[in-house]
């Protein structure tokens, strides 16, 4: 956590999940895609940034009708270029927008909602198949530094993205499993400069698992129980976050 105010609003989150009930993964638009692609993450050399925005159909998270705390990601790399790779630059943030799948904004600034949050902090983003710990059914797994919570009844789910300059030192990934049907629940608009203030929009979208801890409509006793189990429930998230990344780390070395 960079700032205290991105600490609380993390505890916060945090206790009113303590009653919930176990993570689950929800796979949007579906287990698996009709495609490939390889934006956001892959398909450019030194010199090359992007700017990528994806919507999810609410209607796609019913099993959160009450929203949910969004802890990790989990992606697919395909066949025959299942292969990682190292992002040094990279920004993922997170926001309820008022667009529609299919119909985003070719603005970006137009796409984004008002609690925008920055999930994965500007910096190196590890892409690497059949990662330890990755989502059932996903082989790719991305922990998020701060986690979203999201209730579908108030809006669609963006991720937008920016990935700045590959530099000298990473590497790209293959191809991602996706899907490119309109009337799905996914869509995107992209542009190959990060800086970019608009882009083309299109119906692809990655394949992404969603890990989630359903929030149930908090009573008293969750908010009475902000204080110690916050924290302990905090601790042991970060616990996990730092365990699942020296696993990485082991298995790439």
């Amino acid at each position: 956590m960079k700032t205290p105010k991105c600490l609380l609003s993390c505890l916060t989150a945090l206790s009113l999940a303590q009653t919930a009930s176990a993570s689950t993964v929800i796979a949007v638009p579906g287990a698996v895609g009709d495609s490939s692609n390889v934006f956001p993450f892959g398909g450019a050399g030194p010199g090359a940034s992007l700017r990528y925005q994806q919507v999810y159909g609410a209607s796609a998270f019913s099993a959160i009708d009450q929203g949910g705390l969004i802890t990790a990601l989990g992606f697919n790399l395909t066949s025959p270029q299942d292969i990682g790779g190292i992002l040094p630059d990279v920004q993922i943030d997170f926001s309820t927008t008022p667009r529609p799948v299919d119909g985003l904004s070719t603005t970006f600034a137009a796409n984004v909602g008002a609690d925008d949050t920055i999930v994965h902090a500007r910096g190196q983003l590890e892409i690497q198949p059949h990662t330890p710990g990755a989502p059932p059914g996903f082989g790719v797994l991305v922990i998020l530094d701060t986690p979203f919570l999201y209730n579908p009844a108030a809006g669609n789910l963006l991720m937008d993205v920016r990935r700045y300059d590959l530099g000298s030192g990473g590497s790209a990934p293959g191809l991602f499993n996706a899907a490119n049907d309109l009337g799905d629940s996914v869509s995107r608009v992209s542009a190959f400069n990060v800086a970019d203030a608009s882009g083309l929009a299109d119906t692809f979208g990655l394949v992404t698992g969603f890990v989630v801890t359903p929030v149930p409509e908090p009573g008293s006793g969750v908010l009475s129980f902000f204080g110690v189990a916050t924290l302990g429930i905090f601790l042991r998230w970060r616990q996990r976050k730092l365990g699942n990344r020296r696993k990485v780390r082991a298995t790439t070395n």
